[in-house]
């Protein structure tokens, strides 16, 4: 099964306390805090896993506040 997101100008990390701003929901109803290529645990998209995100600051391009695709 494929899944696929798209957001614009949505912040999907975490607050400045540490807890997650945003999840999703998995088939047996459970909360996931992880995003675009990334996996449990890690707090980064695959941007920030590789380093080559739009803005270095940020470890997922969705968090530079961006007002662009």
């Amino acid at each position: 099964m494929t899944h696929s997101y798209s957001y614009l100008n949505v912040p999907l990390h975490f607050l400045a306390d540490g807890s997650p701003y945003t999840w999703w929901v998995g088939k047996a109803n459970e909360k996931h805090y992880y995003w675009g290529g990334s996996g449990p645990g890690i707090q980064k998209c695959a941007c920030g896993i590789e380093r080559n995100c739009t803005d270095p600051k940020y470890y997922c391009n969705c968090d530079a506040d961006y007002k662009q695709w």
